[in-house]
């Protein structure tokens, strides 16, 4: 029994590593969207409120998770405790959690709890994401929103939709269409003002060429202001 402790102690282990970077990727989702908001008067709130499920989700699931480590821990160190009366129902848990590991990747979903191969898979893409430390374009924020959309795409399919962070991620990776829906406007209108722009110094007729001025000023208009990423960010 107290192998099977320590395995199920080492996933636990995992679990909470994996958990930490769903936090750490919603910290960056967060750092994004603020920036974002910032330039468009607050029109992803709605995005903001996804993220904030996002998040407490991930803290509801780390203190699942540090209730059973404990437990884990204190049997495996304290063998003897495994046969008093008052331990008998946190032995059951632990029997679920062993079950759960048998069942494999999309075995039943436990609070605090993930198959090692998912976890494994979370740790790993977290780590593949490389954050682009300045962001000076509406090309490089496209970037950066599309490997978030990435990487909330990948959590997506690992996880089943019984489990209590699967709705919550596919509504993320719904919301961040929208997002790069307006950036992609955003460098399409800024294409536009530098070949009208250009085109404008070529006309000969002043009639024409006020008129192809009048068009960027209306476009100019439409173009939000870049977002910053702040100092704290980048030094991340």
């Amino acid at each position: 029994m107290i192998e099977s402790i320590r395995t199920i102690s080492k996933a636990l282990e995992q679990t909470n590593q994996a958990f930490m970077c769903l936090k750490d990727l919603s910290d960056v989702l967060f750092s994004g969207l603020d920036s974002m908001n910032k330039s468009f008067s607050n029109s992803f709130q709605m995005q903001r409120i996804l993220n904030d499920q996002f998040q407490s989700q991930c803290s509801l699931q780390i203190h699942e998770n540090q209730k059973l480590m404990f437990v884990t821990t204190k049997i495996a160190s304290e063998p003897q405790l495994a046969k008093q009366e008052e331990v008998v129902p946190l032995l059951s848990n632990l029997a679920e959690l062993d079950a759960s590991l048998h069942d494999g990747e999309f075995g039943r979903p436990i609070p605090g709890f993930l198959h090692p191969k998912i976890a494994e898979t979370i740790i790993d893409v977290q780590y593949q994401f490389q954050r682009n430390p300045v962001l000076d374009s509406w090309g490089d924020w496209q970037t950066e929103f599309g490997l978030l959309q990435g990487q909330f795409q990948r959590l997506v399919e690992l996880f089943p939709i019984e489990h209590p962070v699967s709705t919550v991620l596919v509504s993320i990776h719904l919301g961040l269409d929208q997002i790069i829906e307006t950036i992609d406007e955003q460098i399409k209108i800024q294409h536009t003002i530098q070949a009208l722009t250009q085109h404008s110094s070529d006309v000969i007729h002043p009639e024409h060429a006020a008129y192809f001025r009048l068009h960027v000023l209306r476009l100019e208009y439409k173009l939000a202001t870049l977002p910053i990423r702040s100092q704290g960010d980048e030094e991340e």
